[in-house]
């Protein structure tokens, strides 16, 4: 008889029977192998096969699936100081295809998805940038290493969707300099697996004249004309012409719209003494610190619907 398996079981029976399999086996003997209906199979195996663990070839009709060559599986329960090594190891090598197995075997886990921001991605990114600020790494590499990293926020964007939005907490996310993008795009993703309405707006640096203020209260006045519930903009600045900007825009949103909208502020740590005037509700130069004050906000919220 069949049983239900959760998809770390079926992972772990599949790699262990395909292990010894040189020349492969077809979903039918694996299904039976495994003790999988025959009818699911194939989703798991189209799964293992995105994340990178195992590949298939077609002999005739049949799909034969064999173990990818080099794979160095993830044990569970999971070590998240042995995959952020790994990950960091393959995104310094520049292996895309790697970085990108190491997320989808995570995601495809029964693991918390906010961990991978956590235990991954963030680390990833402040050793990153240590490694520049300290010249081990030039300019050039930097903007490749950043580029990568966008690119597999996409993954987990792509592979992780939530089930139901919660229309209490609705949260938009602006850059004011090309260096925010990353952080900025980072904490709009760990908004959106939350469960939180989520709009990100990306660097709006570039387009700051005398009139984009307007047309940029404009936008956000009209998004949340009938939102109910909690707003949050988060703005992320690293240069005192932005900072000044984004905050008198997001102000006069505050004081015009009369829900309750919170004002964060992420900026670089030696920026802090220009905030000293400034009415925020959060201010940060540490995205783990956010992600915290994100979480217990959301908590709060909450318990009181």
């Amino acid at each position: 008889m069949y049983r239900r398996y959760t998809i770390d079981e079926i992972k772990n029976k599949v790699i262990e029977t395909l292990a010894n399999q040189e020349d492969g086996m077809s979903s039918m003997e694996l299904a039976d192998a495994i003790h999988v209906n025959r009818m699911t199979i194939t989703k798991y195996l189209n799964i293992l096969s995105a994340i990178g663990l195992i590949k298939k070839k077609k002999i005739g009709s049949i799909n034969i699936w064999t173990r990818e060559s080099g794979v160095d599986d993830i044990e569970f329960p999971l070590n998240y100081i042995h995959i952020q090594q790994k990950f960091l190891t393959a995104l310094l090598g520049y292996n895309k295809r790697e970085c990108s197995k190491i997320l989808l075997n995570i995601i495809y886990s029964d693991t918390e998805i906010l961990k991978i921001f956590k235990e991954i991605m963030i680390p990833s990114l402040n050793t990153i940038n240590g490694l520049y600020n300290r010249g081990r790494l030039g300019k050039t590499e930097l903007i490749y290493l950043n580029s990568l990293l966008f690119d597999l926020l996409t993954v987990i964007e792509i592979h992780y969707k939530p089930i139901e939005y919660n229309k209490n907490i609705h949260n938009i996310f602006i850059a004011g300099n090309e260096d925010q993008i990353l952080y900025s795009k980072m904490l709009s993703l760990v908004s959106e697996v939350s469960n939180c309405e989520t709009i990100y707006l990306g660097n709006i640096g570039q387009h700051i004249d005398p009139f984009f203020d307007i047309d940029l209260q404009r936008h956000i006045t009209k998004v949340w004309l009938h939102k109910k519930g909690t707003k949050i903009i988060f703005l992320f600045c690293s240069d005192e012409s932005s900072l000044k900007f984004l905050f008198s825009t997001a102000d006069y949103i505050k004081r015009k719209m009369t829900e309750i909208i919170k004002i964060v502020l992420f900026i670089n740590p030696e920026m802090l003494n220009l905030t000293k005037d400034l009415k925020f509700d959060f201010i940060a130069s540490d995205l783990n610190l956010l992600i915290i004050w994100l979480e217990e906000l959301i908590k709060q919220i909450r318990s009181k619907i």
